[in-house]
Order: structure tokens, then C-alpha cells, then sequence
């Protein structure tokens, strides 16, 4: 190694490229970029697919919303207009308390 610490560090990386060459040379194959190019998209769909269930999760559970009213006899009633997200629906429940 000489006085040079680029040369030096651009001469270890090309001896470690050609020492993985030499012991794998299938994974620098087309086929085998084509494969990594095909799973990486298909990660990249799952992901998607998991950021839009979460968006429409969000979306349903913020539309959650409280009325509330006295009755004639002066109690306090309250409905809860819950929505929850399951197998991709957003479903509405309504309970009632009375106080």
C-alpha cells in the first residue's frame, strides 16, 4: 500500500468486488437481476398495500363522533357513533348511555 489513502481504499474495494465475483458469479447473472428486480416490486406491492389499509383505517376511525342530550326527566343521554375497520369494511356501532 502506498501513500495514496484513496488508491488504497479504491484498491481494497475492487479486490473485494472481484473476490465476490469469483465466489458467487450466478448473483451478477440476468436472471438472477431480473429475480431481485421481481421481488423488490413485490415488497414495494405489500408495502402499498399496507399503507392504504392504514389510510383507510384512519380514515374510518376518525369519523367517530359523540351526541349528547338531556331527557325530559334530566338525565343525560349519549350516543356513540363508533366506527371500526375489519376485513377491509368500515362498520358503524351505535351505543347509547344513559347518566
Amino acid at each position: 500500500m502506498g501513500y495514496c489513502k484513496f488508491c488504497d481504499i479504491c484498491f481494497i474495494a475492487f479486490c473485494f468486488f472481484v473476490f465476490i465475483l469469483y465466489v458467487n458469479p450466478q448473483a451478477f447473472s440476468k436472471p438472477a437481476h431480473e429475480q431481485a428486480i421481481a421481488e423488490y416490486n413485490r415488497i414495494e406491492r405489500v408495502k402499498e398495500q399496507q399503507r392504504q389499509e392504514n389510510i383507510n383505517f384512519s380514515n374510518c376511525v376518525s369519523k367517530t363522533y359523540f351526541k349528547s342530550a338531556r331527557t325530559s326527566d334530566n338525565h343525560l343521554m349519549t350516543e356513540a357513533h363508533r366506527f371500526s375497520f375489519q376485513n377491509g369494511e368500515c362498520n358503524e356501532v351505535v351505543e347509547v348511555y344513559y347518566r
